[in-house]
């Protein structure tokens, strides 16, 4: 109970992304409940040593957000 959905992306260095867009595109398959709080890009997803995309250290970076105060969209 209370967990939000975030995104983390990487992009295309000369891409562009927002969260007002993100949540347009996501509009037609997901309930509002499940739309995204915050969208995060990252220059690289962190990965496992078997290549897998590693979620502790995305939780770790959402909590340390959180507990910093950083906005949504501030993480890098």
């Amino acid at each position: 109970w209370g967990e939000r959905p975030v995104v983390f992306v990487t992009l295309d260095p000369d891409a562009t992304l927002d969260l007002e867009t993100l949540r347009a595109a996501l509009a037609p398959g997901f309930q509002t409940w499940q739309m995204p709080d915050s969208l995060h890009p990252l220059p690289a997803m962190p990965l496992t040593s078997t290549g897998k995309i590693d979620k502790k250290v995305l939780r770790a970076k959402v909590l340390a957000m959180t507990s910093s105060g950083t906005k949504p969209g501030d993480l890098a």
